[in-house]
């Protein structure tokens, strides 16, 4: 899941408020930014696997505008 652009802006703003979801949600992804794309990884490590509470993380970015 993530966002690939020609524009950096956007890929800084959608790094931000990826960011902001993971605060709001306690919950802790791998982020990886580049100048032209972001890539967001998401587990839980608690259970070792994807959780309910991947899934509500993934609709909160996957809502991203």
């Amino acid at each position: 899941m993530g966002l690939t652009t020609d524009n950096y802006d956007e890929v800084v703003l959608f790094s931000n408020k990826v960011i902001q979801i993971a605060i709001n949600q306690d919950h802790h992804p791998e982020i990886n930014v580049h100048y032209n794309f972001v890539k967001v990884r998401i587990t839980d490590y608690e259970k070792g696997a994807v959780s309910e509470k991947c899934h509500r993380f993934i609709n909160a970015v996957n809502h991203i505008k």
